[in-house]
């Protein structure tokens, strides 16, 4: 649960209340169905708290929500709709591998709709943050960062990188020593984030692409 309401969670108590009825299910299936109290659907409503992506997520999918922006109160202003074929939903991921490709169905847990972002050219994705490693960046944990696939970074770029761990992460990227090693800086006030270096060659690091346009906070 975030500290402090974003500035659509008037919109979100409003439009949860309004669709969960339409839906015929009450504040207590709904609870049970995503493993919280009935008091925090009840809080929700009444914009007294909002979830976590994860969270909404959840939501979204017990109510048949393929739009988050049904949640968060988007109206666009031209509203002539726009196809699947000019990219306007893009896929949600919580986590990427080294081995595979990130927009994978086995990796894809949601997909959403952007509002007034051209994505017409390039391939996006979001990425659930799972930390605050770039909080000085203004991307916090439960953030969902959009992700162009692209493999022509550049240095001073926010960057998704997978290891071969398992593990995967948003970090500023540095390129040293005439372009022939890597450096992945956090950018928080945590000193618990470490910088990483790898020499561009090792294979037990990936970069998917980088941070483009936003990312958005709920």
């Amino acid at each position: 649960m975030y500290n402090s309401k974003p500035l659509n969670a008037h919109a979100f108590a409003i439009n949860l209340r309004k669709i969960r009825k339409d839906r015929n299910i009450t504040q207590a299936e709904l609870a049970k169905a995503i493993n919280v109290q009935k008091s925090s659907i009840s809080n929700y409503e009444k914009s007294v708290s909002v979830p976590d992506i994860p969270k909404v997520l959840e939501i979204a999918k017990v109510l048949q929500i393929d739009d988050l922006n049904m949640l968060f109160g988007y109206i666009p202003e031209n509203t002539v709709a726009e196809s699947e074929e000019n990219n306007r939903y893009i896929p949600i991921v919580e986590r990427v591998s080294c081995d595979t490709e990130p927009t994978d169905s086995a990796n894809v847990i949601d997909r959403m709709m952007l509002p007034n972002i051209n994505l017409k050219s390039g391939n996006f994705f979001g990425y659930i943050v799972p930390d605050n490693s770039m909080s000085r960046s203004k991307i916090r944990k439960g953030d969902i960062a959009i992700i162009r696939r692209q493999s022509n970074v550049s240095t001073g770029d926010i960057v998704l990188v997978a290891e071969k761990s398992g593990k995967s992460y948003l970090r500023k990227l540095y390129m040293l020593n005439n372009n022939s090693v890597v450096s992945l800086q956090p950018d928080s006030d945590d000193s618990g984030y470490l910088p990483i270096t790898y020499d561009l060659d090792d294979e037990n690091y990936r970069i998917f692409g980088r941070v483009s346009y936003m990312h958005i906070s709920f």
